[in-house]
């Protein structure tokens, strides 16, 4: 290569890394302008023309179909003008669209940005919000503190400025201080297809009927929750009246919008604004406002139509009237055989008329019987052995070959499983499910403990409450057995004190 060519191929690198360090240079302008750009917050003013258009289009799309009714998807390429949503996502903080939720920003008509985080309002309070101001938002806070803190009048939570009735099946008007002596349930449901399944609550509200009981239930359709409108049919008036005209129940009429949303803010409904398809639930409502409970679905279709009211304390009387009605001659016959674990061997007729304990276990056996639960309940065996205060343990496994997890040998008596379908399992299955359980029977044969989840602390005296008494322990025991639904339906975080 002559020197010609040789400064002809210096010259044309040359060229070529100053191109590359004006593209650089371009690029890190175009970043720092970028940067500069500051989100949008509330309080900002902003030109809407120059936000919304551009010199090369005037005009903004709609992705509605009128004429099926349903949305249509239209790809970000399809909209033909990139520059405008880059720069759009910049300003609105948008830095990665696949991770976050939908956004919304409120604008007022002279460029002033009202809310800079609206998604939240435009759920909770919908058209009722307009203008959507701060003013306007606190207004609305402070309705819904006051709604809270007045008595829960069916009443006045159920209507409107303009509504004082609700729809039957038939579409006819029903006042609504028919409810004012009922026990009323407010079934909140975001898609209603899934409620031509709710055959057991269907059953509980005919078997009140039959009973004559004062029992009413009111539909409130929380539409627009559905994560994917399409799979819902029901998402107009018409086709919401015509799924009503199969229940046998009252509803709160479609169109009130505001009222629903009213209902869905004051008793929390769903948990979380980003659930896509939250399950249904049911509040109940004493009479004239009389007592309120959160949790009348899992307490309904726990226990049935027996629970009405659907309180807590319903609940807790039924399983307090079903323990108190078994015996433990109803368990055992007077010639039923028990083991040792040292190897001798004792029938039940000899123990008749003593205080005993019956610890039942199944395959869910971590929940309590622990090495812990064991050794305390071994110390107060082996204490009170001998002495006026005696009582015989009974320990029950579900399956014969589960009792080799017991490591150390036991004092007191060992029992196989008890033959299916007899009153004994049946009655187990009844008290604990599939869970393990604690029953205590008192000398006169009466049950004075019956627990899921026991502790004995330092209590020293027969059956050894750790702390308040039976119908406590129940009450805690409900509450444990309500959070296990809760907790298959909203997942392992749900605390019972959310809805409490």
């Amino acid at each position: 290569m002559n020197y010609i060519e040789e400064n002809k191929l210096l010259s044309k690198r040359e060229r070529g890394n100053d191109l590359e360090e004006d593209k650089l240079s371009n690029k890190r302008k175009r970043n720092h302008k970028e940067a500069k750009e500051s989100v949008l917050q509330t309080g900002d003013i902003i030109n809407l023309s120059h936000l919304l258009f551009t010199k090369d289009r005037d005009y903004l799309i709609t992705c509605h179909h009128r004429n099926t009714n349903k949305l249509v998807k239209i790809k970000a390429k399809d909209l033909g003008d990139q520059t405008s949503i880059r720069r759009l996502e910049r300003m609105f903080g948008i830095r990665d669209a696949r991770h976050i939720g939908p956004l919304s920003f409120i604008i007022d008509p002279s460029g002033v940005v009202l809310q800079s985080h609206a998604t939240p309002l435009l759920i909770s309070y919908g058209a009722a919000a307009y203008p959507f101001t701060n003013e306007r938002i606190k207004f609305l806070e402070s309705e819904d503190s006051l709604l809270r803190t007045q008595p829960r009048s069916v009443e006045k939570l159920l209507s409107s400025p303009d509504r004082d009735y609700l729809i039957n099946n038939k579409g006819n008007q029903v006042p609504l201080h028919n409810l004012d002596d009922k026990v009323v349930g407010l079934y909140f449901c975001p898609c209603l297809d899934g409620l031509r399944t709710t055959r057991k609550l269907e059953m509980v509200y005919h078997e009140l009927s039959q009973k004559m009981e004062k029992f009413e239930i009111v539909l409130i359709y929380a539409h627009g929750w559905c994560e994917h409108e399409e799979t819902c049919s029901l998402i107009d008036e018409d086709s919401f009246l015509h799924e009503l005209k199969t229940m046998p129940w009252l509803a709160l009429p479609f169109e009130d919008t505001n009222c629903i949303k009213k209902l869905q803010r004051l008793f929390q409904y769903p948990q979380g604004l980003d659930w896509p398809r939250p399950d249904a639930r049911m509040v109940i409502i004493g009479p004239h406002g009389e007592f309120l409970e959160p949790l009348g679905t899992h307490i309904l279709s726990t226990y049935g139509s027996p629970a009405y009211p659907f309180t807590l304390l319903s609940a807790v009387n039924l399983e307090l009237e079903r323990a108190k009605k078994v015996k433990p001659e109803m368990l055992w016959e007077l010639d039923a055989v028990f083991t040792r674990s040292i190897g001798s061997h004792i029938r039940f007729s000899q123990f008749v008329g003593r205080k005993i304990i019956v610890l039942y276990e199944t395959y869910e056996t971590d929940k309590w019987v622990t090495t812990n639960t064991l050794r305390e309940l071994k110390a107060r065996y082996l204490e009170m052995k001998g002495t006026d205060d005696e009582f015989e343990v009974i320990h029950i496994f579900c399956d014969e070959k589960f009792s080799t997890r017991i490591k150390a040998p036991v004092p007191w008596l060992m029992h196989p499983p008890f033959d299916k379908n007899t009153f004994a399992d049946k009655f187990m299955c009844s008290v604990f499910g599939n869970e393990s359980g604690l029953l205590a029977f008192d000398a006169d044969g009466s049950v004075v403990r019956v627990t899921a989840f026991p502790q004995f602390g330092d209590n020293r005296s027969f059956p050894f409450y750790h702390n308040g008494n039976m119908e406590d322990e129940v009450l805690l025991d409900v509450k444990e057995k309500i959070a296990g639904r809760l907790e298959l339906v909203y997942g392992s975080d749900m605390r019972f004190d959310d809805y409490e």
